[in-house]
C-alpha cells in the first residue's frame, strides 16, 4: 500500500500516480456538475468505490453514504481513506442478485482502476490477480431514502441497475453512470428511461441521468 495525495492506493498502481501529477482535483469537474442536479443531500451511494476518490467527497456533503467495493486489497485502501462517522463501508459489490464470482485485478497495466468482474478467463493476463468477490443487489438493502447514486462498475452497470429497480422507482435518486461501450451505454439508457429517467448531462464519460 501507498500513499498518492493523501489517498492509500494498492502499491503496484502506476496509473493514478500520473493522474494526481497532471490533476490534482481527481474527477471533481464530473462530481460536481453530477451533484448539481441533486435537491437533497439526505442519501448517497457509491457503487464501485474503489479507494474512495469520489467517497471522501460524497460523504462531506450528504448526511449518509453507503459505499460498496468488493476487491479486498481496494477496500482495505477504502477503510484507511474515509473515516467519516456518516459513512457505512461494505466490502461487498453490488449486481442483480446475491451471488459470489471472480474479479480480475489488473495488475498487468498497473490501474486499479480498471479492475473488473470476470467474463471469460480468456481476459486475464500472466500479472494479473483472480479473486473470489460477493455481490449482493441494492434493493436488498431496503433502503427507504437515497438521493444520490454514483455507479462505476467497469461495464456491469445494467446488472446493477437492476438490482436496484426498486430503489430506483420508489427513491428517485439521480443517477451519475461511468459508460463506455457503445451496447453498454445503449442497453443502460433504455433501461433508465424505461422508469422514467431522462439523460440531464453528459461530461467525461459520466452520463448523469434524473427523473422527468
Amino acid at each position: 500500500m501507498k500513499k498518492i495525495h493523501n489517498f492509500y492506493f494498492p502499491d503496484w498502481d502506476n496509473h493514478f500516480q500520473h493522474l494526481f501529477n497532471s490533476n490534482i482535483g481527481y474527477q471533481e469537474k464530473q462530481r460536481n456538475r453530477a451533484l448539481s442536479f441533486v435537491e437533497d443531500f439526505g442519501v448517497a451511494v457509491d457503487c464501485g468505490a474503489h479507494v474512495g476518490l469520489w467517497s471522501r467527497d460524497l460523504s462531506k456533503f450528504f448526511e449518509n453514504l453507503y459505499c460498496f467495493e468488493p476487491v479486498k486489497e481496494f477496500f482495505e485502501c477504502l477503510k484507511l481513506n474515509i473515516k467519516s462517522n456518516n459513512t457505512k463501508l461494505f466490502n461487498l459489490g453490488l449486481g442483480e442478485k446475491k451471488i459470489e464470482t471472480e474479479a480480475v485485478i489488473s495488475k498487468s497495466i498497473g490501474n486499479s482502476g480498471n479492475s473488473k468482474i470476470l467474463i471469460n478467463h480468456h481476459q486475464i493476463k500472466k500479472e494479473d490477480k483472480i479473486q473470489n468477490i460477493k455481490l449482493i443487489d441494492l434493493d436488498s438493502m431496503n433502503l427507504n431514502k437515497v438521493d444520490f447514486i454514483k455507479i462505476d462498475v467497469e461495464g456491469l452497470g445494467l446488472k446493477v441497475l437492476k438490482g436496484m429497480f426498486k430503489t430506483l422507482t420508489i427513491c428517485n435518486p439521480v443517477v451519475c453512470i461511468e459508460l463506455f461501450e457503445e451496447i453498454d451505454k445503449t442497453e443502460q439508457m433504455n433501461f433508465l428511461e424505461g422508469i422514467g429517467y431522462e439523460l440531464v448531462d453528459i461530461i467525461i464519460k459520466k452520463y448523469v441521468f434524473k427523473k422527468k
